[in-house]
């Protein structure tokens, strides 16, 4: 095209430029909380530990023991030192720790742990627990299958300190994004949440219990997560929380 003088060349106008893609928030993996979740009950210090060692002579008071805990599933002491801590002597009278015969598995756990693994999605778990007794209760209760498992006594981080998730995050190298917390727990979740994982409460208040508000969608139980992932539903049954979270449910490529 011939240019006219005194007047400027035409310039070709720039193609609009696409805007940038979200990031996926596809579902890649589900961390389930220890005690209160995974297994029964929410308070192994008080509901186990207390009794067993009361019942082996402990002539500890019920805050002592509970702090001997609290520094145990912090790393600071170990099973030995913790028993000593209670007012026990002798050889620590546990294998599993206090958990043997005295703990239950949450019912319908394992069914919706091998759904999601079947189904390609990762499943962690992180606990405040003692590290020994934590991977012995682990595999004799069969979930070796469950990693990462975190636990705070190998860490020294307890829930709900945001580290928590931090390490899980360096470990299992899946971006917050992409994790679904679900835990009994509020502080816990709030936490999950302001690093933008997706989060879900775990359990359902006691019949004289008032309903709890919380701005976290709430699952009664595994087998209600089952039941809800088997049927269609709308997508908001089991969304996440956070802005664009990603949802446990077909519409997010999880079909249980």
């Amino acid at each position: 095209m011939e240019e006219v003088p005194g007047e400027a060349p035409d310039v070709p106008e720039a193609a609009p430029t696409a805007p940038a893609a979200p990031p996926s928030r596809a579902l890649r993996l589900v961390v389930i909380g220890g005690w209160g979740v995974l297994f029964q009950p929410a308070d192994p210090a008080g509901e186990l530990l207390l009794p067993f060692v009361r019942q082996a002579g402990s002539t500890a008071t019920p805050a002592e023991i509970r702090e001997a805990y609290r520094l145990a599933t912090l790393g600071l002491l170990t099973p030995a030192q913790l028993w000593e801590a209670c007012g026990l002597g002798g050889e620590p009278d546990w294998t599993h720790g206090p958990y043997s015969g005295r703990m239950t598995v949450s019912d319908g756990a394992p069914d919706f742990i091998r759904s999601l693994l079947r189904q390609g999605v990762g499943v962690g778990c992180v606990t405040n627990d003692v590290s020994e007794w934590s991977w012995r209760l682990r595999g004799w209760t069969g979930f070796e299958a469950v990693t990462p498992w975190v636990i705070s006594g190998d860490i020294g981080i307890r829930k709900p300190d945001p580290g928590v998730f931090e390490m899980l995050r360096r470990v299992s190298e899946v971006p917050f994004a992409n994790c679904l917390v679900i835990d009994s727990d509020h502080r816990t979740l709030d936490a999950a949440r302001s690093l933008g994982m997706s989060t879900a409460l775990f359990g359902s208040p006691a019949v004289d219990q008032a309903p709890i508000r919380t701005a976290h969608p709430t699952v009664g139980d595994f087998a209600a997560l089952l039941r809800r992932g088997r049927r269609p539903a709308p997508t908001s049954q089991i969304a996440a929380t956070a802005p664009g979270n990603a949802e446990l449910s077909p519409s997010a490529g999880v079909d249980l």
